[in-house]
């Protein structure tokens, strides 16, 4: 039975460190939650475990962005994408996508985040993902705005609340009024 349980934490290995990184960065402590996602990072590359690898790829991603090196979390998101195909784990992928894409709008590539963020959208409603499509159609309209693209954007904020009404997503439709 003691052999059966060392396995099992070495297989879960990856997931723990990461939950520890999680909590670690819960309680603002950046040391020790980066190096809890380090040891994520290696745990998932002994097993091969794409997925964990994105997610623990985008947790760092997220660790860069509290100590303000947004380059280094773009990084970061785009290596979590690079480790999963869209098919094999959606929200893993989206989610460092959409991280990336955020990073793009900070940086000014408005041209770009327009189009990653109808695509995200597409993507997202496809997999039934509705909080994540709601975000994108408000990050599509929040460019669209900045582009100067007025009443493009207009109509994609009342799309988004017609949405968000539909899926009663009240936290949504109250940030997109």
């Amino acid at each position: 039975a003691e052999s059966d349980s060392v396995v099992e934490t070495e297989e879960m290995a990856g997931d723990l460190y990461l939950q520890r990184a999680r909590y670690a960065a819960s309680r603002a402590d950046r040391a020790a939650a980066t190096g809890f996602v380090k040891r994520a990072i290696l745990a998932y590359q002994d097993r091969a475990d794409r997925r964990g690898l994105a997610a623990a790829h985008t947790e760092f991603g997220l660790l860069m962005l509290a100590n303000e090196q947004l380059s280094d979390a773009r990084d970061y998101f785009v290596i979590a994408t690079q480790n999963v195909e869209r098919q094999e784990a959606v929200f893993e992928w989206i989610r460092a996508s959409s991280l990336d894409t955020v990073g793009s709008f900070v940086f000014g590539a408005l041209t770009d985040v327009s189009a990653r963020a109808e695509r995200l959208r597409e993507i997202a409603d496809a997999a039934g993902m509705r909080g994540w499509a709601l975000f994108h159609r408000f990050l599509q309209a929040r460019t669209l705005f900045e582009l100067g693209r007025y009443e493009e954007a207009g109509r994609c904020l009342e799309h988004a609340l017609t949405s968000a009404q539909a899926y009663q997503q009240r936290g949504a439709y109250t940030v997109l009024l």
